[in-house]
């Protein structure tokens, strides 16, 4: 039997916006935050400056967890940790074409929580957690 495998996904605030990133997740177009899995001997805080700097380009500061959800695909089961993130750099440039992962990034906005979060289609936990911030 496979194993949950931990992730971390980066809330990443900017002026009081968030980035959002539209993924090919399971054949379906959704939202995410950036982020990945964790890798072996690799500490969470490592973990996530590694996945947003692969995926956006951006050096962030890590600040503390604030949720958790799980979601499974092709038979893998992800737990995933959100956790708060600053962008070290003014303005913000995201640059999702060097990502070295094999997954594609459509999409990128800077969101507010109210306006760009709960019209869009994302995973159902990962929407909670967003909602109860």
């Amino acid at each position: 039997m496979p194993t949950p495998q931990p992730a971390v996904k980066a809330l990443i605030e900017y002026d009081g916006q968030y980035l959002l990133l539209k993924h090919v997740v399971s054949d379906q177009h959704l939202w995410t935050l950036p982020g990945g899995k964790v890798e072996f001997d690799e500490s969470p805080t490592e973990a996530v400056r590694r996945e947003v700097d692969e995926e956006v380009s951006l050096t962030v500061d890590v600040g503390s967890p604030v949720g958790i959800y799980d979601f499974q695909f092709d038979n893998v089961h992800i737990v995933a940790t959100v956790i708060t993130c600053s962008v070290l750099s003014e303005p913000p440039c995201v640059d999702t074409t060097a990502n070295p992962a094999d997954e594609t990034i459509f999409n990128h906005e800077w969101v507010t929580k109210k306006s760009g979060v709960s019209d869009r289609p994302m995973n159902d936990g990962l929407a909670q957690v967003l909602a109860s911030l």
